[in-house]
């Protein structure tokens, strides 16, 4: 996969799954992207960014950190597939 047809995947991928732009970062200026789950007393915040080919994800699970850090994909679909067995798992809907 080109490093063009990755990045295409990545902005369909946000669009199409709901997330939306949070900020950038302050070194290389790549987009932030956001989303947020809510159900009662429970929230699941996922946030993610394109880095060269790769797709890097960081998640909370009400406020905490995930213990892995950054969860880095070797494409944006992977990611996605991976954030909604996540959010699934948490017992959030998708």
């Amino acid at each position: 996969m080109t490093i063009e047809q990755a990045k295409r995947d990545f902005n369909q991928m946000v669009i199409k799954n709901g997330f939306t732009e949070a900020g950038c970062t302050r070194d290389i200026n790549r987009i932030i992207y956001h989303r947020e789950w809510r159900e009662d007393d429970a929230t699941l915040e996922v946030r993610m960014m394109f880095s060269g080919t790769y797709t890097l994800v960081s998640v909370k699970h009400n406020g905490k950190a995930d213990p892995k850090c950054i969860r880095d994909y070797s494409s944006p679909k992977r990611a996605m597939s991976a954030i909604r067995t996540m959010v699934l798992n948490a017992g959030f809907s998708w």
